[in-house]
């Protein structure tokens, strides 16, 4: 995962921080090993009210990207709030909400009525998107113990397009690289095209 070093806190917000450090950390692929470099990546925390960065560090890690208004990023919070849940002492998830589209409060509405259980951030400026060239919400990026890139895509094939859904998933794309990953097993699958919103900032 990612260490969350918040670079700038003010005291309403130390407890969070404290609970970051508990929380403590994610993976990286190669391009994300120079984050704490001149240019490191800078997303804002919308329930703590603070700008965090992104540390390397050695724990696996799901990055996903949401956006409070697709119905496809909708639809899934369920199945990564379940994963979340069957994984919660071996892996971390991060929702990433990219652009500058949604205000704070659209963010937190979105993490609590959908009962999201693991932290969400926004990339403003896209850094992260790009960095990662992620393209539709919701788009997954698993990483193993050494920071390698070992899955990303789609999160299942139950929904094959906006607006068409199978009665329920037949290939658990995440779930099984999760699953290799854990066992120390090559990913079998590491990439399946995502289907969803486009990412934009408008």
């Amino acid at each position: 995962m990612f260490r969350l070093d918040i670079f700038f806190m003010h005291k309403s917000i130390l407890f969070l921080f404290c609970f970051y450090i508990m929380l403590a950390s994610s993976a990286q692929d190669h391009a994300l090993v120079q984050l704490n470099s001149a240019y490191p990546i800078r997303l804002w925390d919308p329930i703590g009210s603070a700008p965090i960065r992104l540390v390397p560090a050695t724990i696996p890690t799901i990055l996903v990207f949401l956006s409070p208004e697709c119905p496809m990023s909708v639809s899934y919070t369920r199945t990564l709030t379940q994963i979340q849940h069957d994984f919660h002492s071996t892996i971390q998830i991060f929702a990433i909400v990219p652009g500058s589209t949604y205000t704070d409060e659209q963010v937190r509405k979105f993490y609590k009525e959908y009962g999201l259980t693991f932290p969400i951030y926004t990339d403003r400026k896209l850094q992260l998107a790009k960095k990662m060239k992620a393209t539709v919400t919701p788009e997954v990026f698993l990483f193993n113990t050494t920071g390698k890139l070992v899955y990303r895509g789609a999160i299942d094939d139950w929904l094959q397009e906006l607006g068409k859904k199978k009665t329920k998933p037949e290939q658990h794309y995440l779930r099984d690289a999760i699953l290799q990953c854990l066992n120390g097993q090559p990913v079998a699958l590491s990439y399946v095209t995502p289907q969803g919103c486009l990412i934009n900032d408008f």
